[in-house]
């Protein structure tokens, strides 16, 4: 079972990653491994049978890998279990709100479900700014991050 820690991260990678090299819009630049540099996501209000969770968990050094949505104009995330798909508009990209990923709270799985999920590029820089809501947590429960990630250097053993 992948730790909370993990799939937090992978959660907040998803959300706050999408980074595109060559700025072309229609996707296929999002497509690859990314890699954060700095961010946090971070739980507020959440408890999981009685015990507060309040730790923001670091995304740096975190890789997440996006991959060829539906068409052109959508790519998709799917790191674990956690694939959200997003649409893809000159160089943002955002998560249609609704869509929800299962993420483990102290060992416990819940839904996370994305209230926000927005991705801006500059360069070949992307920003992320996330937020959702995770009822199993409490009423109150959401996660909110923000990060910032670049292209992950190829894997030089791959070869080719």
């Amino acid at each position: 079972m992948i730790s909370f820690k993990r799939r937090v991260v992978w959660l907040g990678a998803g959300l706050v990653s999408l980074a595109c090299s060559s700025g072309g819009g229609n996707g296929v630049g999002l497509v690859g491994t990314w890699t954060f540099t700095s961010g946090s996501v971070t739980p507020m209000m959440c408890s999981v049978l009685g015990l507060s969770i309040t730790t923001s968990f670091p995304l740096a050094g975190q890789e997440l890998p996006i991959v060829k949505g539906a068409d052109s104009s959508h790519v998709e995330v799917s790191a674990g279990s956690c694939p959200v798909t997003f649409t893809v508009t000159g160089t943002s990209a955002s998560a249609a709100p609704g869509q929800a990923c299962n993420v483990s709270f102290g060992g416990i799985s819940a839904p996370v479900t994305i209230s926000s999920w927005t991705l801006t590029l500059t360069g070949d820089t992307l920003t992320s700014s996330l937020s959702g809501s995770a009822p199993t947590g409490g009423p109150s429960c959401t996660i909110t991050g923000a990060g910032t990630l670049t292209p992950s250097a190829p894997d030089a053993s791959a070869g080719g």
